[in-house]
């Protein structure tokens, strides 16, 4: 499990700070047996620049750009034995669509809507709007690299991420007879009135 350490208590190189409660600098994140999970830039409490997450084991997960908090190109994702992850695919451009729990892609959204808890501060400052996310099906049916693409703030799309990491597995997607990673996109309209 990922675990966000305060600065105080973990950042070793000094260079990150917190101002004004919004994250700026570079950043370091540890998980709890102390291994470094994730390292990358913040400015104005938003991801901006390169960004490394790691596997437990100490090998680079995956490896991109963010700018001003959202997904810029495309990540380099790696297993964890540390050999590269080929591209996943779009989901219309599979053979056969992995199927999620709950047989329909309509039953996951209104199951991402079931378990998804608006934050109150979201709900205090009547925030309207989509949170966007994506993801990948993997070739063993879990879903992993989960990015918001698209945000109105106040914690919403941390919830939607926390919502997409509970999924169970799906049934993995097919291409020319082979099992494929595929990637989604999904949507999460906000209302607060």
């Amino acid at each position: 499990m990922c675990t966000q350490m305060h600065a105080q208590d973990y950042f070793r190189n000094g260079k990150g700070k917190t101002a004004k409660s919004k994250r700026t600098g570079l950043w370091h994140f540890y998980y709890d047996n102390g291994q470094l999970s994730a390292k990358g830039m913040y400015k104005n409490g938003l991801k901006d620049g390169n960004w490394e997450m790691y596997y437990e084991n100490g090998q680079l997960k995956l490896s991109g750009i963010y700018q001003n908090g959202l997904v810029r190109g495309n990540f380099k994702e790696y297993y964890p034995g540390g050999e590269p992850k080929e591209p996943a695919l779009e989901s219309v451009n599979v053979s056969v669509e992995p199927l999620p729990p709950g047989g329909s892609f309509d039953a996951f959204k209104n199951w991402v809507a079931a378990n998804y808890n608006l934050p109150e501060k979201a709900y205090k400052a009547k925030v309207d709007g989509t949170v966007l996310a994506t993801f990948v099906v993997e070739k063993d049916g879990s879903v992993d690299h989960i990015n918001i693409i698209g945000d109105v703030g106040y914690g919403t799309g941390e919830e939607l991420e926390r919502v997409l990491m509970l999924s169970e597995k799906w049934k993995p997607g097919i291409h020319n007879g082979k099992t494929v990673r595929v990637k989604f996109r999904i949507p999460l309209k906000i209302r607060t009135q």
